[in-house]
């Protein structure tokens, strides 16, 4: 069953900060042009979801509130 994000606010928050990792992650793999380090709307999201967060990047971690794990492919 799909659910479209717009329906719920969890689910755009839960978009929101996917789209946070993601980007950091591409950027620092130098996979996009953009920078995290910008002044890009991306760019500042990221950095303003960390401040929130008290985190230095997006690399794996379970803390409180906060738990990012990457799925391994075989």
């Amino acid at each position: 069953m799909d659910i479209d994000s717009r329906a719920s606010t969890e689910l755009q928050l839960a978009d929101l900060f996917a789209g946070a990792v993601n980007y950091e992650r591409k950027s620092l793999a130098g996979l996009t042009s953009g920078n995290v380090s910008g002044s890009s709307p991306k760019g500042q999201l990221v950095r303003y979801i960390q401040q929130v967060y008290s985190l230095d990047s997006f690399a794996d971690i379970k803390q409180y509130l906060v738990s990012i794990k990457t799925a391994q492919t075989r």
